[in-house]
């Protein structure tokens, strides 16, 4: 009988320490799934402003391409420029002043 009566503790203790584990792992669990969720939560923070400064980026190259195109005709016209004056200074050479 005390045999039974010892066994039955030792099977309470094991059931009471397996109901603190199961407590305690529900309470990890619950504070993961809670962490998990803010990682979520970030990590579309952060996928939106990559999306923002890839679009900054873009509008960038497309500034940078338009100057660029701009400084290619400013050049163009400069060289077309040049072109006009020395034409213009060989016709007015043409001219005798006396």
């Amino acid at each position: 009988m005390e045999e039974q009566s010892v066994g039955s503790k030792q099977v309470l203790e094991a059931i009471s320490q397996l109901n603190d584990i199961t407590r305690k792992v529900k309470s990890s669990s619950s504070e993961m799934f809670t962490g998990s969720q803010q990682v979520v939560k970030e990590t579309s923070i952060l996928n939106k402003i990559t999306q923002e400064i890839t679009n900054g980026m873009n509008e960038m190259a497309t500034g940078a391409e338009q100057v660029t195109v701009a400084v290619n005709k400013v050049n163009e016209l400069s060289e077309e420029n040049r072109i006009s004056i020395d034409e213009l200074v060989n016709e007015v050479g043409k001219f005798k002043v006396d």
